[in-house]
């Protein structure tokens, strides 16, 4: 998915991000949310992936101490990791999970795959 395609439609469906400096930018809140990280590869930047899909019931403790953030900035120097989210009551945010990582099939969601998929994922990307 391009980079212009992947941010026009998280946009259209309500997601938001601290890390980028366009009109889908927020602060990351403390409330209940589904979150997406996607891998943008600084040099081939459109392209981009959800590479891991999440829930938290505190958004900014979570997002900001992400463990497939840390993992792949302290592997490659290349890959940024774009945190986007969406708040939601706490009641639908397993649905809403279930349904983004079977919309998005996201390689580092380890359910049903091994770990070092991520190894995988960053070898496929070079």
């Amino acid at each position: 998915m391009t980079e212009k395609d992947c941010r026009t439609q998280l946009r259209a469906e309500g997601w938001l991000t601290p890390d980028t400096y366009s009109n889908s930018f927020a602060p990351l809140p403390t409330a209940p949310g589904v979150y997406l990280i996607l891998a943008v590869d600084l040099c081939e930047p459109r392209d981009r992936k959800v590479v891991y899909v999440g829930k938290s019931l505190d958004l900014a403790r979570r997002l900001n101490n992400h463990p497939v953030v840390r993992g792949v900035h302290s592997r490659d120097g290349d890959i940024f990791m774009q945190r986007w989210f969406r708040e939601m009551p706490a009641a639908g945010i397993t649905a809403a999970e279930i349904e983004a990582i079977s919309r998005f099939d996201p390689p580092l969601n380890i359910q049903h795959r091994r770990r070092d998929v991520i190894s995988q994922w960053l070898e496929g990307v070079r």
